[in-house]
């Protein structure tokens, strides 16, 4: 039986590997087949070791699939050029590149996470912040732009802006801030990244910095949601307290063997009495 290995391609130094790991034991498990992941920008040359365990498993075809999400920028160059290598040291091999995710489909899933998000909340009432890291390559930033214009289109939101987190503006502040300011009832943000770890911590901190100045953003912040194309989601909201992986946390006081919320934190006010008690 010719079973292939599949090769989950991640960019950037900021990968969660714990993460990247889960996500190829998930994708296997549908798949019926190994999936390993793969730190493209690690030392050496990772992509032809990865090739190399494989074919010492006796394993002669590759699936490649990128998990960057923008369709232009060096991630797809870097990876076309680690396939050339492979190629170059083992031409027998056969070496199938997954095509990249269709922009159209890409709106779909970051429009449907905003819906759910905002509850029963009108969708006229929500205004959604498609969030993404920024970089230095403008064409890739630009792409962040148009996906905006694509889930306003399919959901008809209030509106649908876009904000980075890193070396590029509008900042995720500056954008909540704004709309904040324009008296929006909902602000929805949902990154459209694929390990969502530290772009919620981003979140974290530009929302607390421009809180400082809007109390009206730091009331419509109380409703954040942070989810990943590897099904991790790490929010708080009304519905969802599972906050930053490795990072949970409520404010309570033991009273009477149970851990009572406080009132004055809105987080921690939506949650029940926990027993301590059998």
């Amino acid at each position: 039986m010719d079973t292939p290995l599949t090769l989950l391609l991640a960019h950037g130094d900021a990968v969660p590997r714990r993460s990247l790991a889960g996500l190829a034991r998930r994708l296997a498990a549908k798949l019926g087949h190994d999936v390993e992941g793969c730190l493209l920008d690690g030392p050496g040359d990772p992509l032809g070791a990865a090739v190399e365990r494989g074919i010492e498993r006796g394993i002669s075809r590759f699936v490649v699939l990128s998990l960057g999400l923008a369709r232009t920028g060096g991630d797809d160059t870097r990876a076309d050029r680690a396939i050339a290598r492979v190629l170059r040291r083992w031409p027998e091999l056969r070496v199938h590149r997954g095509a990249p995710l269709d922009p159209d489909d890409l709106a779909r899933m970051l429009g449907d996470r905003a819906r759910e998000t905002k509850g029963r909340a009108p969708a006229e009432d929500a205004v959604v912040v498609i969030v993404g890291g920024g970089g230095a390559n403008p064409t890739a930033n630009a792409e962040l732009a148009g996906l905006a214009r694509l889930v306003y289109e399919a959901h008809r939101f209030r509106d649908v802006d876009y904000a980075f987190l890193d070396l590029t503006g509008p900042s995720v502040g500056e954008v909540i801030g704004r709309w904040a300011r324009l008296g929006a009832k909902l602000i929805v943000a949902v990154p459209c990244l694929v390990f969502p770890g530290r772009a919620f911590r981003g979140l974290a901190e530009h929302a607390a910095g421009a809180a400082k100045a809007s109390p009206a953003l730091l009331k419509a912040m109380e409703q954040v949601e942070v989810n990943g194309a590897n099904g991790d989601e790490r929010s708080f909201n009304e519905r969802n307290h599972e906050g930053v992986v490795d990072d949970d946390i409520f404010f309570a006081a033991f009273r009477a063997m149970e851990w009572v919320p406080v009132k004055d934190d809105p987080l921690s006010a939506t949650l029940p009495a926990i027993t301590q008690t059998i």
